[in-house]
Order: C-alpha cells, then structure tokens, then sequence
C-alpha cells in the first residue's frame, strides 16, 4: 500500500515537473481574486475516450500519459464514454469548499479529487444530470428531508490553503446528449448558495406574478369563453409548469418541495425531464395558437397561418423525438435548425403584429411590447442552448446578473413574466374592445327593429289610405282573405254567421327551430323566407282544393271541407301536405337558410264563420283544429303526422306508417301514423 502511495505521488510531481504534456499543462490557481464560479480554460484540461467504459480509476491513475489535449479528441458520440482532468491549486488566504459547477449535462458522472499526498477522494461517487437526488448519498426529496440529515447535492470537495489537487472526472450519456463538450466549472460552495438563496427569490417572485395572471386568465376564459382567451390560460399553465421543472437552488427543481419524484417515471422517462419536456412543448405550441388567435391570423394572413400549424406539428415531433428516440450524434445537428426556426416562427408573428398595430388595432401595440423582449431573450436563451455567443455573456459575473448569464431557468422565466404581464394587458384591453362591439353591435340592432317599426307603419298607412281611396277594390280583397261565398255572403247580408261542419279535414304546418333561428335573422329576412315560402302554400292549397285560414307566426293553418263540403277532403288534405313537404326539401337544396317542416292532419268535426267586428276574418273552431295542432307537435322534422280519424278516410289512398299510441296533453294516448306516398291504382289492360 506504502509503495502504491508513493508510485501515485511519483505520478503526480512528474506530471508538475513536466508541465503535463499529456495531462493538465499547468495548475488552475484559485486565490482570493477568484470569481464565485469560473471555468477552468480548455487548455488546462486533458481528456481520454473510454469506448468500453470499463476502465476503473485506478487504471486511469497508473496511465494520466495517455490523455490527450481535447482538440485531439474525435467527435464527441453519445455511446461511448470519456474521462477529463485538470490539476488546481489553492493560493488564497483561507481554505476553501469547492464545487463542480455547470457539468454538462452528461447523463452520469463520477468524480476523483488526488491530493498532494497521493490519496484520492471521490467527490460524487455517481451523480446524474436529470434526477431531483443528484448525489447519491442524498436519498430523500426535499419534501421528507430534516436538518439531520441533510447533505449538499454537489459534487464538493475540500482544497485547504495552499493545497492542489488533480480532478479527474468521468462521464456518460444516454441519447439525450445536451452539451457535446468536456468542461470544467469550480465554484466557492458557499458564496454559491447565497447566490442561489437570491436566485430562488427572484424566481419566485417572477413565478408568483405569473401564477397570479394565470387565475386572472382562468377567470377571464370563462368568462368570455372564446378560443383566445382559453388559449392563454392554458399557455399561461403549462408556463408556470416550466419554470417550477427547470434546476435551482441546492439541488435541482421547485417541484421538489411539494413532490417526491425520486423513483417516478412516466413512460419510461424521469418525471422531472418529462415534466420539463411536455410543458415546453404545449408552452410553445399554445403560444403560437394564442397568437394566431389574438392576431386573427387565420384570416388576416393565410399563408403564415399554415406555416404555424407546419411548425407546431413540427414542435410537437421534435420533443417527442428528444424524448423517445435514440441518436448517435451531437445535439446541435437537432438544436441549431430547431430554435433558428423557432425565431423565425416569433419574427413572422412580430411582422403580423406589426401589421395589425399599423392598421389600428389597439391591442396589437401591447402585443408588440410583450414580444419584443419575449423575442429578445429567446434569441439569448436559444443561443447559450447552441453554445454560440450570446449577449449575456457580457454581463458580469455578479450577484443576480451571475444567473442571468448562465441560469436557463432565470431566463426562461423572466422572458415569460415579461411577455405574460404586458399580455394580460392586451387580453384585457381586447376584452373591453369586445364588450364595446357588443355593445355597439346591440345600439344597432335596437336601431333596426326600430327602423322596421317605422317603414312597417309607414306600409300600413299606405296600404290603408289606398284601400280607402279604392273602395271598388274591396270586392277582390275580400275575396283574397276568406272563401269567395262566405265574402258573397258578407256582402250582401252584412254577416255570416257560423256553421257547424260535420267532416272536415284540418291541415296544420309548423317549422323547426323558428323561434331560434328569428334570434339571429334579421326581421325582413325572416319576413321574406315565410312570404316565400307561405306564397307557395297558398299555390298548393289552391291546387288540391284547401281553403287556407290563416297564418299564425311561423304555423299554416288550412281545411278542406269547409266551407263548401267535399267528401274527399281528407285525401286533398294528405296530397297538399305530402306537397309541401317535397317544396320545402327542394328549397333547402339550393337556400341559404335551410327549414325544416313538420305537418298535422286530424279529421272531425269544425264550426267556421266570420268573427270580429274590424279587419274580420274567417275562422275554424273546435276540437278537431286543437287535435290537428296536437298532430302537428307529435310529427318529425318534413314528415306528415296524421290520426286515427284521418288514416281510416285515406287508408285505401295512401300508404302509411304506425307509430302506436303517443300521450297527447289532455287527450291521453292516441294512436297515430306517419303519412307516406300515394297509392296509384293499377291501369287497366
């Protein structure tokens, strides 16, 4: 054991004397000047390709010649594994707790410190990159640990006054390979948890503003419940999920004190990293259907709206892909392509913005505010993603501007308060703008019907002076609103009193979803579809012989049988009702408005005559006229529904369809038929 010691210190000062040709060329000095947390230069860090990875530290400790300056290195692959070493040396004034900060995200790590007196010291025997314990010596979660047993989740080692020591560090990845290269960050442990203390609270705070426009955005959704509000509460969801996953403090994420996710996997992938990748990819997909609904780019700017659904599928494959799919190459080849488009995609909703603001649109001035730096620290955070140069780097490495500069997690959700807060402001100011249209949009209707009111009594007026100037016209126009011997009738008699009518038949038609469709319809519309459509029944009771009565709202009343009587009335009923339907389907062909009919038909027995002393008109009453509204209610959307009575007197006429016995309000059950085509008798010969 002696002789192991002294062969392994022998190593070591071979390596100082030398100036470390194939190990560190000279030692990394740390003294009182050093930053909290600075990177060890590539110069002073030699590494070896471990293809098998099965070789031990022992093997690496007798053979330090064969490392190699990294440039020597091939590219780096994500099967294979690698060791790196640097050599430091303590120059300042007291002894120091260091850790190894910013590893890149390798999937596993094991790291040796080899001190000046040969023995070597294992800093993290097997730390991962991605699970919430990083150090294995660390077994319990945040939410379940005391200050009994509580343990730094760093890879610490101790470097007294004046001590060196050669850090030696092995590496392995799965294929989630985030940061293809080998360096070295060494941190002061203690002035790095203050940082970090401040980097929590600053986070926090971000994170409690976004989560309180989050409740803001859950209440204005249901509120107005239109797709772009409910699209920003989500994306403000999954954007609070973002943050809460990303590493900080001592260890690696918030979620930590509220969930133990040590053991838990979903579909194979650590919880956390899925978590991470799951809210990123809805984050960034529901910003882009957010914006394309803010902006109404589906119908301002077609062409850009379908190269956002190319893109958000393409977001949607890329997670899924880092997720799920091996890869044997640098992760560049994936990233750079990704977030270059991932700019453009956020410039091309910028120049859609751009647009709308100019063509003045209010909210689209806010919504310009929140991109630009939600844009600005995209293009920042993509960049330190790739390892290209960013901005930031100029900042200093101080205080908050420290993780600013190299915390994902502060950038991240900086840009998202930034961007969250400024749009609230638009959805709000976009809100207001909607209930001023509504408003507006109500003053205009009021002022329509109110229009109509006037041009309806102006026709009246005018229908009536004519009438009065045209006394010979009174004639024809009796004619026209009731039976031409009941107006002989009235004419010369002065009255026409009622008459009981033994067997008639009542005809009554009614449309589907009128007292809806009257809502939305503009009144002179809706007062054209029924003159319309009622003219044509007019021409088709006049056809079969069906003396129409009058028209109540959307409801056709007509009978045949009186007030001349027939004994066919029950088949001239059946065949104009059976007409009516067919017009009303080949209408709906080639109509903007689409109606559906339903028809009633009841046989029995009416009193008919003229009531009212002004504007007298001929009516029906009786029990039968009630049956008939009942038969019309119990029908089916364009189909004849007809009686018992009815179905006897047209049973060798037309064929039928039995619906059985239906409850009819005051009537109890009635049995009843659907009317269908008419039998034609056989030709003779």
């Amino acid at each position: 054991m002696k002789i192991y010691k002294i062969f392994a210190i022998l190593v070591f000062l071979v390596g100082e004397l030398t100036g470390g040709s194939s190990t560190a060329s000279a030692n990394y000095i740390i003294d009182d000047t050093s930053l909290i947390s600075s990177k060890i230069p590539p110069s002073q860090i030699r590494a070896l390709e471990d293809k098998t990875g099965t070789l031990t530290i022992d093997q690496i400790r007798n053979d330090l010649a064969q490392f190699k300056k990294l440039d020597e290195l091939p590219e780096l692959r994500t099967d294979h594994h690698y060791w790196f070493t640097a050599k430091i040396e303590n120059k300042g004034s007291t002894d120091r707790q260091l850790i190894l900060d910013k590893l890149a995200n390798w999937d596993k790590f094991k790291a040796y410190a080899i001190k000046d007196n040969g023995s070597t010291e294992i800093i993290d025997k097997n730390q991962s990159s991605y699970s919430s314990a990083i150090n294995p010596s660390v077994r319990n979660n945040l939410t379940t640990l005391d200050n009994a047993h509580f343990e730094s989740r760093y890879a610490r080692f101790d470097l007294t006054k004046g001590e060196r020591a050669q850090i030696i560090i092995f590496v392995s990845a799965d294929h989630h390979f985030k940061h293809p290269e080998l360096t070295i960050n060494i941190a002061d442990y203690a002035k790095y948890l203050e940082l970090k203390r401040q980097s929590l609270y600053f986070e926090g705070i971000l994170l409690g503003a976004i989560f309180s426009l989050l409740i803001f955005s859950i209440y204005n959704a249901i509120i107005l419940r239109d797709s772009a509000s409910i699209s920003y509460a989500f994306w403000l969801l999954f954007s609070c999920m973002l943050p809460v996953s990303l590493s900080m403090l001592d260890g690696q994420r918030l979620n930590e004190f509220f969930i133990n996710a040590n053991e838990l996997k979903i579909l194979g992938i650590e919880f956390d990293f899925f978590v991470l990748y799951a809210a990123g990819c809805l984050q960034n997909v529901l910003f882009i259907l957010f914006s394309s609904m803010f902006l109404n780019i589906k119908a301002r700017h077609p062409t850009i709206n379908n190269i956002l659904k190319v893109y958000s599928v393409s977001v949607v494959c890329y997670y899924l892909a880092q997720l799920f799919v091996p890869y044997n190459f640098p992760a560049n080849y994936l990233w750079e392509p990704f977030y270059i488009l991932h700019i453009i995609i956020l410039l091309l909703i910028f120049f859609c913005s751009t647009i709308e603001s100019i063509k003045g649109q209010r909210s689209a001035h806010l919504f310009i505010a929140a991109l630009v730096p939600y844009i600005a620290f995209r293009i920042f955070y993509s960049l330190g993603i790739v390892k290209w140069w960013t901005p930031l780097a100029l900042l200093p490495d101080s205080g908050l501007f420290y993780f600013l500069k190299n915390s994902a997690g502060i950038q991240q959700v900086l840009s998202i308060a930034f961007e969250a807060i400024i749009i609230s402001l638009a959805v709000a100011d976009r809100t207001k703008s909607l209930q001023d249209e509504v408003a507006k949009s109500s003053q205009d209707q009021k002022k329509l019907v109110e229009d109509q009111n006037k041009t309806l009594e102006l026709t009246v007026q005018e229908r009536t002076m004519d009438l009065n100037s045209e006394r010979a016209n009174i004639q024809k126009l009796l004619h026209n609103t009731m039976p031409i011997s009941v107006a002989e009738e009235l004419q010369q008699k002065g009255s026409a009193p009622p008459i009981r009518h033994d067997s008639v038949t009542v005809l009554f038609t009614d449309f589907v979803g009128f007292t809806q469709a009257s809502s939305i319809m503009p009144a002179n519309r809706m007062v054209s579809e029924l003159n319309e459509i009622f003219g044509e029944f007019d021409r088709i009771t006049e056809q079969f012989g069906v003396e129409k009565i009058k028209t109540i709202g959307d409801a056709y009343m007509a009978v045949a049988g009186a007030p001349e009587f027939c004994d066919d009335h029950a088949t001239r009923c059946a065949k104009a009702a059976l007409k009516m339907v067919e017009y009303i389907q080949e209408r709906n062909n080639t109509a903007t408005f689409k109606w559906s009919l339903r028809v009633g038909l009841h046989s029995g027995p009416v009193v008919a005559g003229v009531i009212g002393k002004k504007r007298i008109a001929y009516d029906i009453w009786g029990d039968s006229v009630n049956l008939a509204s009942r038969m019309e209610s119990a029908s089916d959307p364009n189909r004849v529904n007809i009686s018992a009575y009815t179905f006897d007197l047209i049973r060798n006429h037309f064929v039928c369809e039995y619906r059985g016995k239906i409850p009819i309000k005051g009537k109890g059950d009635m049995d009843m038929y659907f009317l269908g085509t008419q039998i034609v008798p056989p030709t003779s010969g």
